[in-house]
This record gives C-alpha cells, sequence and structure tokens, in this order.
C-alpha cells in the first residue's frame, strides 16, 4: 500500500499577476511545503516562476518581480514601429513591404529582450538543467492550436530561453518562437485545447497530491479528470485585474500587492490543514508513546516472569537437598 504521497505544485499564467505565486511559495515556505515538492509545471509566467522555483531562492524571485517594470516586459520593437509607420505613411509603401517580408504581419509589436535579459540575469541554467525535480513549461503548438508539455531537465541554455519566451508569447503583443522547426504561442490562451493550469504531466509524473495555483478566479480544474490525486486549489481571494490592470500590470507597487494577496490566500487554505497535520502528528506520537509503553511493560513482566521461574527452581531445590 503507497503511504508517501508525491506532492506537485502547478503554477498558472496571468502576465504581472504571476507576483501572486511568489506569495504563495512565502506561505509555503512557512508550513515547510516547498521542500517537498517534487515536480513542478508552468505555463507563460507560471513557467518563469517555476524555474525561480527550482533556485529555491525566495528572496531572489522577491526582487525580481520588484525590480520588473514595464519598460522592461514591454519594449516595442523598432523595426515593428518603423513598419507600421510606414503603412500609415503610405498604403502603397505598405503592399511592396508587406510582399518583401509578410513575417512582420500579424505577429507581436513587442521585442523580447527585456524578458529574455531578465531570464538570462536570475535563472541558473545548469540547475534546472541538472534538477532532480521535473520541471515543465506549456506551449500552445501554432498549427495545432493544442497544448504542449515540454520538460526542461536535460536541455541547454538555448532549449530553455525558447520553451519560456514560447510559453509566454502572447498572440499580437509578441511574436511566437520556434521550438524543434514548429511555431508556438503562450499555452495559457483561452482557447479549448490550451493549458493554463497544466496538472496534467505532474499526474502522468505520478504525483498524488498537487497544489494548483490560480491567478484569476476562472477556470477551475475538472477533479474527475484526475481520479487518483488530491488537488489543492489556490485562487486569489479578490480580483487580480483584467488585461491592462492584471496582465501587462508590471509596476513594482502591482506586485507588492499581488505578493501580499498571494500569501494571505495561501495561509487561510493551509493554515486548517497544517492544524490537522500537526494534531494527527501529536496523536500519532501519542500512539508510538504509548506501545512503547506497552512494549516495556511487556518486557519488564517477561523479565519478572523469568525471575519467578528462577526462584521457584532455587527454592524446589532447596527443599529436595
Amino acid at each position: 500500500m503507497k503511504i508517501l504521497k508525491k506532492i506537485g505544485l502547478v503554477l498558472a499564467g496571468g502576465g504581472g499577476k504571476g507576483a501572486y505565486q511568489i506569495g504563495v511559495w512565502k506561505a509555503l515556505r512557512e508550513f515547510g511545503v516547498d521542500q517537498n515538492i517534487q515536480a513542478i509545471s508552468g505555463t507563460s509566467v507560471g513557467a518563469l516562476n517555476t524555474l525561480l522555483f527550482t533556485q529555491g531562492d525566495l528572496e531572489r524571485a522577491k526582487q525580481v518581480w520588484l525590480e520588473i517594470s514595464p519598460e522592461k516586459i514591454l519594449t516595442v520593437d523598432p523595426a515593428k514601429l518603423l513598419l507600421y509607420a510606414k503603412r500609415r505613411v503610405s498604403p502603397r509603401i505598405f503592399s511592396i513591404l508587406e510582399t518583401m517580408n509578410t513575417s512582420l504581419i500579424g505577429h507581436g509589436w513587442f521585442s523580447r529582450e527585456g524578458l529574455l535579459k531578465i531570464i538570462r540575469d536570475n535563472i541558473n541554467f545548469s540547475l534546472v538543467t541538472n534538477s532532480n525535480i521535473p520541471i515543465y513549461a506549456t506551449c500552445l503548438h501554432a498549427l495545432s492550436c493544442r497544448a504542449e508539455y515540454f520538460k526542461l531537465n536535460g536541455s541547454d541554455q538555448k532549449r530553455i530561453e525558447s520553451i519560456l519566451l514560447a510559453s509566454s508569447a502572447i498572440p499580437f503583443i509578441f511574436d511566437p518562437v520556434e521550438i524543434d522547426g514548429d511555431m508556438y504561442w503562450d499555452g495559457g490562451i483561452s482557447l479549448p485545447n490550451a493549458d493554463n493550469i497544466p496538472v496534467k504531466p505532474l499526474y502522468d509524473e505520478g504525483c498524488d497530491v498537487i497544489i494548483a495555483v490560480h491567478l484569476s478566479r476562472t477556470g477551475l480544474i475538472d477533479h474527475s479528470k484526475f481520479p487518483e490525486a488530491k488537488i489543492i486549489e489556490i485562487l486569489p481571494q479578490e480580483h487580480q485585474g483584467g488585461v491592462f490592470k492584471g496582465t501587462l500590470d508590471f509596476t513594482r507597487a502591482g506586485a507588492q500587492r499581488r505578493m501580499d494577496q498571494g500569501y494571505h490566500d495561501t495561509k487561510r487554505i493551509f493554515q486548517p490543514i497544517y492544524n490537522m497535520v500537526m494534531v494527527q502528528r501529536k496523536i500519532g506520537a501519542k500512539l508510538n508513546e504509548a506501545r512503547n509503553d506497552e512494549i516495556a511493560f511487556q518486557e519488564k513482566r517477561r523479565l519478572l516472569k523469568s525471575e519467578r521461574e528462577l526462584i521457584k527452581k532455587d527454592i524446589e531445590q532447596y527443599i529436595k537437598r
């Protein structure tokens, strides 16, 4: 019978709302849960947070989020800005440019250089590559529009960077990213076969307790799809904002507010669980103490019985003399 539980952690996507998950991590650490995570997956910004979590440096993760700014993430691509300007100036010129460079049309307007710098400055790629904890990032295959789960363990830096960029490539904001010859978008896009809360790879890894951290109050998990797992869902008690005041909010104030919210929401959910576990441990300790007392009592009883037998034999021998 299986007794030990394999705990997994799932981090949803949601852009600037991802700071919430750092607050969740802080609370999990206080309860001693983070040290027992045995597999982790994430989508979009959740994928970035999985790598920060894997490194185990909570303070650094906090600083990453507090130092992120809109300018670092949402940097307009000069080439595309120029193309837009030319479109406005002359439709005829634009039609020529469209023929010459169709790859720019219909893609994102913002550069990925800011996020790429954040990744390179804060991720220990060697640690990720050699981690004993399975790490997954979810992307959406552009042609099939289906979620794909990339295992980062064993990957080199370039591949990890590509997967992280693809997992957060919001259409019309960022370009899609090529991985293994195919194009990929943000894995959390609101499409039927996307997956913003990737439980599946952890369930397939054999996790029977899965902590899923949402960044909105919608999109709850269908537990019936994972019958062998206990899924604990952490949802923001307060609305974290829409696109502009949430997903694209990379301000310091927004990050701090969301970290605080994530911390308090997780404390609220895990405190009763923690208390129950502590009570069970105390009961277990008392039962163990009682068992030890019973063993000690039986041993004393055995020794006394043995001693009585020896005395009885001595008396019988004395009488026979």
